[in-house]
Order: structure tokens, then C-alpha cells, then sequence
């Protein structure tokens, strides 16, 4: 944004539940070598940071910055970015779609045939986008970790997300997404 809006012909902005933003976040900066992202600068595995009980400590810090702060920037805080982009785009009478990551990757043709009609592009390429797109994100434990959706729910105790569901509650529902466990 910051001075740069009509640069902008449209947007698209991503939304994905926070602790999934979480883990991912963890399992990024692995990739990428961050050290200053982990507690004593230590790179772990999110698995090991699971194991050693660390994870408590990065999901609250998710809940005192209200992000992964490593991620976030002038977009927003966790709950603030998609308001953000989407009040920016309305005053700069920008186009926008909004697209949730879940549903992308339950219905990764679903989501192309979206952005090819917001962007007002020809369908005929739609299947072969698909096959480029399952291509590229295959996993490999680098940046399409797990390519798949709620990764929290099968990694993380329901005891150490309670506090979070519990403050969050309201801005879950307002995402889309169920507020439990």
C-alpha cells in the first residue's frame, strides 16, 4: 500500500487460520535459516518445538503481538489485514476477492476458476493452471509444507489452544471459522 495505489489494478488477499498461519510461519523461517524468529535462536522443527512443550511459548506470542511478528508488517495484525486491504481497496475503488487458504486447497480448481473470472481472464487455460499449480506446490517439507488445511487441529493439544480460541473468539467467527478446537 503506503503510496502506492495506483499502482494496484486489483487485489487479492488470502486469508488462513492463525495458528495454521503459526505453524507454517515456524516451519518457513526453519527453512529460510531465521535463528532470531526461535526462542534462544534455536532452529527447530515445529514437530520439535511440539515435542519440547516450546510451542507454548510462540502461541503466546502470537496472542501478545497478535501475529507472527517475523510475518507481519504493513498489512496488519492478525486480525486487522484483510479489514485493511479490503478498507484500502474500497476507498481506492479497488477490485477485490477475497479467498480463504482452506478452501483453496479443498477445491484448488474451484479457487483458479475464481481468480479467472475476477480478473476477467479466458477459462480455457483453467485445467492446465491446475496441474502447473499441483505441480509446484508438491510437498517437500520446504514452503509447501503440508499443503493441506487445520494442520493445528492434528498437531497441537486443544489445552494449549484454549486461551487462544477463548480471546479470539468473536474475530474467528467474523473470519469464517469455527471458534472451537
Amino acid at each position: 500500500m503506503n503510496g502506492h495505489e495506483n499502482d494496484i489494478a486489483a487485489a487479492i488477499i488470502v486469508n488462513r487460520h492463525p495458528l495454521d498461519i503459526l505453524l507454517s510461519s515456524l516451519n518457513y523461517s526453519r527453512v529460510r535459516g531465521c535463528s532470531d524468529y526461535f526462542l534462544s535462536n534455536q532452529i527447530k522443527t515445529v514437530e520439535d518445538i511440539i515435542a519440547c512443550g516450546e510451542i507454548e511459548y510462540y502461541i503466546n506470542k502470537l496472542i501478545e503481538n497478535r501475529g507472527f511478528s517475523p510475518y507481519s508488517g504493513s498489512s496488519g495484525e492478525l486480525f486487522s489485514y484483510v479489514d485493511t486491504w479490503q478498507d484500502h481497496c474500497a476507498i481506492h475503488k479497488i477490485p477485490t476477492l477475497l479467498l480463504r487458504y482452506e478452501e483453496m486447497v479443498n477445491d484448488p480448481r474451484r479457487a483458479i476458476v475464481d481468480i479467472h473470472n475476477f480478473m476477467e481472464y479466458p477459462l480455457s487455460e483453467v485445467d492446465k493452471i491446475l496441474d502447473a499449480s499441483q505441480t509446484r506446490t508438491e510437498k517437500k517439507g520446504i514452503f509447501f509444507w503440508k499443503k493441506k488445511s487445520y494442520n493445528y487441529r492434528e498437531m497441537l493439544n486443544p489445552k494449549l489452544t484454549e486461551q487462544f480460541f477463548r480471546i479470539f473468539c468473536k474475530k474467528l467467527i467474523k473470519m469464517g471459522y469455527d471458534p472451537h478446537f
